[in-house]
């Protein structure tokens, strides 16, 4: 985000008590021309201040803001430790959401931030207007991140796992990924529209050469044989290029764009739910485990207490002995990234799941595979025990559930949306299903 204020916009203390000191009746008066004036009339409503005197004690905590006809000043009570341009723009994205048009066009005049710079705002515009050729322009201006520069701060890590995971169906790529986000709505809005020719090209020569995902290019080949709209949208689950898809691509986008450009949607909620006091959240690193060659993607402690798996992007699962913690086992096994881990009931076994689209058993106690299980068509996104300690279940992007008894065999197949994670109840009378948009199924 760019500070249009400059690298000089803003004055120091010692700065603003040369140039005076503000009247707070919003005059402009100096400090001499406010010396000379009379006092305001007690109103009794100072809370132990009289305005004098927070006149004075606010000098060292003035600040200024130019670009307003006429240069005002503005008492600032306090040091923050967040950027003041940050707590500006969230306040801004919230007052734009909720519709506050002039408070929103004021706040920007006044503090000399905008929500979002020209080029993100180009971005934006385009997209919720389907141009999606100045859209694919102005992403190479805006920039996409890497795994290498995506920046934890802002994205919880089991997402910085799940995009990273997700791009392998993209050689490896966030920009191809964004890319495909883009040319597939393209693509459904020229079914939509009925230009089916321009649409396969589409297919052809952009969509095919950004994912080495045949199973997504084969469902969407199969979308031209849609014979009406209304069939498409159901075969596609899209509501239509006058629905909220392009508001859901350009969310999905976001992902991919540094919040420092693209202030993420719903930031402030997502804040706000934020709550973990510091007495309880520890706050001294105790220890570290070193034992994986490349990034964790998932932890996961036994029932028991004893024992803590781990599953990495190096294809290995650990388990760790939380006595002195030591590595126990080793499992190497999995062709790809280890996505996730769910421990028996009894402790004596893990499942993994893989980007290989494979789950493995393995025996805690003796550090054997028991079994290997191969029945999804994707990436095997997450996996739980059926309360017992011989069945459980898997989801995958493949939009299948599938239910296991641990000799390998399937018990039952369930058709779903894409899985990004599965919850089951303690009893096992309710399985719930999140999927890649926003929805939780039960």
């Amino acid at each position: 985000m760019t500070n249009s204020r400059g690298s000089a916009g803003q004055l120091t203390a010692a700065d603003a008590r040369n140039e005076g000191s503000p009247d707070l009746n919003g005059n402009g008066s100096t400090a001499d021309a406010r010396d000379s004036q009379s006092p305001p009339p007690d109103t009794g409503a100072t809370n132990g201040r009289d305005t004098a005197a927070l006149a004075d004690t606010s000098e060292t905590l003035l600040k200024r803001y130019p670009g307003q006809e006429q240069e005002t000043q503005r008492i600032c009570l306090r040091d923050s430790q967040f950027e003041e341009e940050q707590v500006v723009r969230l306040l801004l994205q919230e007052l734009h959401d909720r519709g506050f048009t002039d408070t929103f066009n004021q706040l920007q005049r006044e503090s000399g931030f905008t929500l979002e710079n020209e080029p993100v705002s180009q971005f934006r515009n385009s997209v919720l207007a389907g141009e999606w050729s100045k859209v694919k322009d102005s992403l190479s201006t805006i920039g996409i991140q890497t795994p290498d520069n995506l920046n934890v701060s802002d994205t919880h890590l089991a997402n910085v796992a799940h995009l990273t995971t997700y791009a392998l169906h993209f050689h490896g790529s966030f920009r191809y990924a964004a890319l495909f986000l883009i040319k597939r709505q393209q693509f459904l809005e020229l079914l939509e529209a009925r230009q089916l020719k321009q649409a396969l090209l589409v297919l052809q020569n952009e969509l095919s050469t950004l994912t080495n995902d045949i199973q997504q290019l084969h469902r969407l080949s199969g979308l031209l044989m849609c014979p009406s709209v209304e069939d498409l949208r159901t075969a596609a689950d899209w509501d239509g290029s006058s629905g909220r898809s392009r508001f859901v691509v350009l969310e999905s986008l976001q992902t991919y764009i540094s919040p420092g450009s693209m202030v993420p949607v719903h930031r402030m909620e997502t804040l706000f739910d934020h709550m973990c006091p510091t007495s309880v959240f520890p706050q001294e690193l105790q220890f570290s485990l070193k034992g994986h060659q490349d990034e964790v993607w998932y932890v996961a402690f036994s029932p028991d207490g004893r024992y803590l798996a781990s599953g990495s992007r190096d294809k290995t699962c650990i388990i760790w002995s939380m006595s002195d913690f030591s590595i126990v086992h080793r499992f190497n096994g999995h062709q790809n990234e280890v996505a996730y881990i769910a421990w028996s009931p009894n402790s004596k076994y893990i499942v993994s799941a893989s980007s290989d689209r494979t789950l493995r058993l393995w025996d805690v106690e003796d550090g054997t595979q028991m079994q290997v299980f191969s029945g999804h068509e994707e990436t095997v996104t997450s996996c739980k025990w059926l309360g017992t300690n011989d069945r459980f279940i898997s989801g995958g992007l493949d939009h299948r559930i599938i239910i296991w008894d641990i000799n390998g065999t399937i018990v039952k197949q369930i058709s779903s949306p894409r899985v990004h994670d599965l919850a089951v109840s303690s009893d096992c009378s309710l399985l719930l299903v999140a999927d890649e948009k926003t929805d939780i199924h039960a």
